[in-house]
């Protein structure tokens, strides 16, 4: 049975760290339904935060190595609500 999950991404140093995100997220595309992300610093040039939000539907094993994942990417704060 699937579960409903909300995993949310502080990113700091986002330009460097993109690019393991970003494989991150791809591998795991099959559990991601929703990725939204929001600029907190549109300005900022360099070690700028942003903000991403998924949306996951698998089982709960899947959405909590997604965020143990996300985890690894030291400048990542990762939080995981389960909703159902």
């Amino acid at each position: 049975m699937n579960n409903i999950g909300v995993i949310s991404i502080l990113l700091s140093k986002r330009e460097s760290n993109a690019e393991k995100l970003n494989k991150i997220l791809t591998d795991n595309s099959r559990v991601i339904r929703v990725r939204t992300g929001y600029n907190l610093e549109p300005k900022c040039v360099a070690d700028c935060l942003g903000v991403i939000a998924l949306i996951c539907d698998a089982p709960e094993s899947e959405i909590i190595s997604l965020k143990e994942q996300i985890d690894s990417i030291n400048e990542a704060k990762v939080e995981l609500t389960i909703l159902a």
